[in-house]
């Protein structure tokens, strides 16, 4: 269960609207954090053809680097609750012509997601806390599928097994 922020609001729903109100500012105030979403997502053991989730992917950062490592074949699902932030995302991968790129726009503990290959946490300190979120994903993560986390709180960036 999502823990309750202000006015009786879930946790999930608190951060999807601070991350909207700040999402056009969301690449330039995370640009110095590159190499850790490069490092995360190389520590994937991604082949060309899988599934992997960007579990609260923002504007998208990281998907040029997972299109490239699954391929035409592959997809990549972007989950982001966030209605501003998606509609950023949705602005990158169109202009990119990513034709394997889905976005699922709900909250994490809630997202239909289909069965994956490798799941990827990238700077989301509030998914990670939830444990209905992480249940929630690691579900449709397959046996001997790959997880990456990096972030700006908590252990060190680049520390992923």
């Amino acid at each position: 269960m999502a823990r309750s922020g202000p006015a009786g609001t879930s946790s999930s729903s608190t951060a999807a609207h601070a991350y909207s109100r700040d999402a056009g500012r969301y690449d330039a105030r995370t640009a110095r954090y590159e190499m850790y979403r490069r490092r995360a997502v190389e520590r994937l053991p991604v082949s060309a053809g899988e599934v992997v989730a960007d579990v609260g992917c923002g504007t998208g950062l990281c998907f040029e680097l997972l299109v490239d490592r699954v391929g035409r074949e592959g997809t990549v699902v972007g989950v982001e609750p966030a209605v501003a932030m998606r509609r950023l995302t949705a602005e990158r991968i169109a202009a990119r012509g990513w034709t394997n790129v889905v976005l699922v726009g709900s909250p994490v503990e809630s997202a239909v997601l289909p069965p994956l290959d490798h799941a990827l946490f990238c700077a989301v300190h509030d998914v990670l806390q939830s444990p209905a979120a992480l249940d929630h994903v690691l579900a449709q993560v397959r046996d001997g599928g790959g997880l990456a986390a990096t972030g700006g709180s908590g252990p060190r960036p680049g520390r992923c097994r």
